[in-house]
């Protein structure tokens, strides 16, 4: 049976398929640079609230978006980051309601309001913007988004690690899909990063386009190959895929098995395709006798033994090189969270499929998350690949969304 993806059917839709796709994308470009000169036309591109002054120069900008006010994540985030000592320049891609700014406190440095264009990359440039007109350059920038759910207990230590001067670029983790960078949703840069020649040849070049491919290719990809290859700044990463290589090269199939469900889809696939556990389940021990019909331990045992450790290395050799081959919190998101805590889980998992809902809930439920009843609202709310129709399917799929 021909496989369906290489169908003469859809080889033959593929090109004007793409063509629409690109042609879908370009308009959101349009619209997205009507919208932004609308809003510089209303005066709505950019309003800055100043809620009190800065104690230091150490900030933290916080993208996120709503209708009125923010979740519980994102306002413990920028508590604990106030108790840090970072001033929180939170940037807001709508308008936050002014009683629950009040109630806020002395939390917030500034309010960063701006129309809902361009994800979380737009949201850093309007801080960046912001950090870079004022007077006194900044000593330190942690750089936070909404897209993970942060784990309480972990907020502060993970600030902590972002918020000191030991390594000048600082990511929670990396990726190598596509090219090597590290995660938008978390990262730190020093003073000295900040006022680099690279660092602000990115922002002053950077379109706040809102389709994920953009997002991800010129800004997520864009950043760090700038400030890697330009400015020569080597990211410091908490939780690298290699990280996750040194845990797994200690498992046995027991411990596969007991953590099984903390595996992406793809790992999953590889543990079934290589038949290990099942192999390890066999308890039959081949036996000879001797010539008065004793038992004895035949040799044959010797090489099942190791022919099953030579399997289980091999299965966590193709492991570990999925894991730092590709996108390491989506790939071993969930066994970063219970076994090196990480204390950040990706909101998408499900909606991306690389684990069902019912896992990423079990999960959040045993690394002690405080609210289910919010994880499952936000897992409700994206869906899935299996919910969505038409046209919607194929952005999905070529990355537009």
């Amino acid at each position: 049976m021909a496989d369906a993806d290489n169908s003469p059917l859809r080889q033959a839709l593929r090109i004007p398929l793409d063509f629409a796709l690109s042609f879908l994308d370009d308009a959101q470009h349009l619209s997205d640079r009507a919208l932004l000169a609308w809003a510089h036309i209303t005066g709505q591109r950019r309003r800055i609230t100043r809620v009190r002054p800065a104690r230091d120069n150490r900030y933290v900008i916080i993208a996120t978006f709503g209708r009125s006010r923010l979740n519980a994540d994102i306002e413990r985030v920028a508590r604990a980051a106030h108790e840090q000592g970072l001033d929180v320049v939170l940037v807001y891609s709508g308008k936050l309601d002014r009683a629950y700014l009040r109630s806020l406190g002395d939390v917030i440095h500034v309010l960063v309001e701006r129309p809902n264009i361009g994800r979380d990359f737009g949201g850093f440039q309007d801080g960046v913007r912001y950090l870079q007109r004022l007077k006194t350059r900044p000593t330190r920038v942690v750089f936070a988004n909404d897209s993970v759910f942060f784990l309480p207990k972990q907020i502060e230590p993970l600030l902590a690690a972002l918020n000191q001067d030991a390594h000048a670029f600082v990511a929670a983790t990396d990726n190598s899909e596509f090219n090597y960078h590290v995660g938008s949703f978390l990262f730190a840069v020093s003073g000295a990063v900040f006022a680099s020649k690279a660092f602000r040849k990115f922002w002053r070049g950077y379109f706040p386009y809102s389709t994920r491919r953009h997002v991800i290719h010129r800004g997520e990809l864009g950043l760090s190959r700038q400030l890697m290859r330009k400015g020569g700044f080597i990211p410091h990463v908490l939780c690298p895929g290699s990280a996750v290589g040194a845990v797994l090269r200690t498992w046995t199939p027991e411990d596969l098995r007991a953590n099984f469900f903390t595996f992406s889809n793809d790992l999953r696939e590889m543990i079934q395709a290589s038949q290990l556990l099942r192999i390890y389940e066999e308890r039959g021990v081949v036996m000879a006798t001797d010539a008065g019909g004793a038992a004895l331990a035949s040799s044959a045992s010797h090489e099942q033994t190791a022919a099953r450790s030579i399997a289980l290395v091999q299965l966590l050799d193709r492991m570990i090189e999925k894991v730092e081959r590709g996108n390491g919190i989506h790939v071993a998101g969930a066994l970063m969270a219970k076994h090196l805590n990480l204390g950040i889980v990706k909101k998408d998992l499900a909606y991306r499929e690389v684990m069902n809902m019912t896992e990423v809930i079990r999960l959040m439920d045993e690394i002690g998350y405080p609210d289910l009843d919010f994880v499952k609202a936000d897992l409700r709310k994206r869906g899935t690949y299996a919910s969505m129709k038409g046209i919607q399917k194929l952005q999905f799929r070529r990355g537009f969304i």
